[in-house]
């Protein structure tokens, strides 16, 4: 990260809340998604029987824990497209405020 040129870089961290790591980050984005999407999505993504991903899931910290403590919030129960024009968005929006903290314009 300190040798990145870009003034917005994005860490992707799962466990980011779990791991006391918050602290470390100027802002914290929660992508989320329904249950059942999620769900469907990483047995999928990983060829896990249902079972293990309910078992992962509920390792981890509740969906709800984690939007609460999210500075944003995006949803993704839709298409790939959408999320990538979201997310298109929030970065444009963020570079423009690190640009505007000093950054150059």
């Amino acid at each position: 990260l300190a040798r990145s040129r870009r003034p917005v870089a994005v860490v992707d961290a799962p466990l980011l809340f779990e791991a006391g790591l918050r602290d470390r980050f100027d802002l914290t984005v929660c992508v989320t998604a329904p249950a059942a999407v999620r769900l469907s999505r990483a047995a999928r993504r990983d060829g896990s029987p249902r079972a293990e991903v309910l078992r992962r899931e509920r390792a981890q910290w509740p969906e709800a824990r984690k939007r609460a403590l999210s500075d944003v919030v995006i949803p993704n129960g839709g298409s790939r497209a959408a999320l990538r024009r979201a997310v298109a968005g929030y970065q444009r929006a963020f570079e423009l405020l690190a640009h505007g903290r000093g950054g150059s314009t």
